[in-house]
């Protein structure tokens, strides 16, 4: 969906375009080079069969919940790119807040069907709250694997959840069938995520995530997983500041496992979302199967960077995880 249309839709509300912050903020907003969240409400819209712009007042309440996340997140993590910076701690809150405030003005303001709105109301209230949660335990160093996984589970998975749901119910389905939608939330959250943990253990300078390893799943892997530099890998976190210590930790992300480990997750969570994908009763998958392509594309660039076809790589995994 064009962010154009979101930034009008926002900007039509007076609070908005009165709020110098928030008015800079929509202005300036342009849309990554990757898939953004909250076009997974359009799709999902197309998906069961409507146009996708019914699904213009869920594609803007997301994006606002997502500003509003990543400012506050950026304020837990003290990101030294957040926005708080230039603006100052104390804006970046209030903004924030506002931005969460106009996500459900959003969907106040849309013609939708008796008791949808209240319903999408709720689901974006529930999934607010389940972020919020997340993040406060994102704040502790992750004692092993299985608190990584549930903190992941309780982050990420509910915005996009929360972001098809919309969607699908924007674009006239049930509420049991976009709660099926939704459960493609887990296996894609995951996705993302762990390829978001690559991408910011391989970013120069080190990204905030080496100041929490345990919490980044490459990372935690190269921490804890038995393998011969495990020590060294250690030391080097802590000297991640150093661009040469950052080198050297990050080759040994790829010398010790930790980078396979990663795409054997991805793939595995690729699987899954297929599965629930092909399981749905939808008047048209493509739009989601597409998705789940894009969101695939870090996969196969590893893949392809070790030397393997990725189409052949994961025709390979899926037979196998078919066998009984």
């Amino acid at each position: 969906m064009a962010l154009q249309a979101i930034r009008s839709l926002l900007l039509a509300m007076p609070e908005a375009v009165s709020y110098p912050d928030m008015r800079a903020f929509i202005d300036r907003s342009v849309a990554p080079s990757s898939l953004p969240c909250w076009d997974y409400a359009p799709l999902a819209c197309a998906a069961v069969g409507a146009p996708p712009t019914a699904a213009l007042p869920a594609a803007a309440a997301i994006f606002a919940q997502l500003a509003a996340i990543h400012l506050v997140d950026d304020l837990l993590d003290e990101d030294p790119r957040g926005l708080h910076h230039p603006i100052g701690v104390g804006r970046a809150a209030n903004l924030a807040l506002g931005f969460s405030a106009a996500s459900h003005r959003a969907l106040a303001e849309a013609e939708l069907p008796a008791g949808v709105e209240a319903e999408l109301q709720g689901r974006l209230a529930v999934m607010a709250m389940a972020t919020a949660k997340a993040q406060a335990e994102d704040l502790a160093s992750c004692a092993d694997e299985e608190a990584y996984w549930r903190i992941v589970d309780m982050k990420t998975p509910p915005l996009f959840g929360c972001a098809l749901a919309l969607g699908a119910r924007c674009g006239g389905a049930t509420r049991e069938l976009a709660d099926a939608i939704a459960e493609l939330g887990l296996p894609l959250g995951r996705l993302i995520q762990i390829g978001d943990d690559l991408g910011d253990a391989l970013a120069t300078p080190a990204s905030p995530d080496w100041s929490r390893p345990r919490n980044n799943l490459v990372l935690h892997y190269a921490l804890t997983a038995p393998h011969p530099q495990r020590e060294r890998f250690a030391d080097l976190v802590e000297a991640s500041s150093d661009p040469e210590a950052l080198r050297e930790a990050q080759a040994l992300v790829f010398a010790c496992g930790a980078a396979s480990y990663c795409v054997y997750r991805m793939l595995e969570a690729r699987a899954d979302a297929q599965r629930r994908i092909d399981a749905l009763a939808l008047a048209d998958a493509s739009p989601l199967t597409q998705l789940l392509e894009r969101l695939c594309a870090p996969v196969r660039g590893l893949l392809r960077q070790s030397g393997a076809d990725p189409d052949e790589a994961i025709a390979a995994f899926e037979a196998r995880a078919r066998r009984p």
